[in-house]
């Protein structure tokens, strides 16, 4: 009987052994995942607007990231011109602290708004996603965003933005307004040669 007693109470240390050891690595996995959450999401954010997800992942991906789309939210780009680099043989780094700077104050200007999401693009330019009211009040904001970034960092952005009106045609809107950015670029770099 007391052999059979320490066989048990052996085994139940063992288990609690391996119980402990377990609850310690979902701990660690928890803590794992929470960290690349950020990381996770931009990527996850990228390829939704660059048109590589099927409906089915977005809408799985969306829901483990904590994502959602916000009624009456608009698409925002924001692109700094190739030309702004103060002295030559610095443009690209210039460039990037620009980038960073700019997105600390769009997520600024863009704090409180339900499921507002600022992520770079393939090209370093800022996408914003969020809800920013109608049309005018839209506008306004994406102006004030604007003129805080050039008043902050002596650089003004290009900036497009337009309403979301079909979820499902995300990528479509991000493609019109990259486009719209790459014509205001080369008009700039026009007048400039001109």
């Amino acid at each position: 009987a007391a052999a059979a007693l320490e066989g048990a109470v052996a085994k139940a240390k063992t288990e609690l052994a391996l119980r402990r050891a377990s609850d310690q690595y979902t701990a660690w996995a928890r803590r794992e995942l929470e960290r690349s959450m950020p990381a996770l999401r931009e990527r996850f954010l990228r390829a939704w607007v660059a048109g590589g997800l099927s409906s089915s992942e977005i809408e799985e991906s969306a829901r483990f990231l904590g994502l959602a789309l916000a009624p009456g939210s608009s698409m925002l780009l924001l692109r700094f011109s190739e030309r702004v680099a103060p002295f030559s043989g610095m443009g690209e780094e210039y460039r990037r602290l620009l980038a960073l700077s700019a997105r600390s104050i769009l997520e600024a200007a863009l704090a409180g708004r339900e499921g507002a999401m600022v992520f770079e693009d393939e090209t370093d330019s800022l996408v914003a996603i969020a809800p920013m009211g109608g049309e005018e009040e839209a506008e306004g904001l994406a102006a004030s965003i604007g003129a805080r970034i050039e008043s902050t960092l002596h650089a003004a952005p290009h900036i497009a933005r337009q309403a979301v009106k079909d979820p499902a045609a995300l990528p479509e809107l991000y493609g019109e307004l990259s486009e719209r950015l790459n014509e205001k670029g080369n008009y700039q770099a026009f007048v400039l040669m001109a």
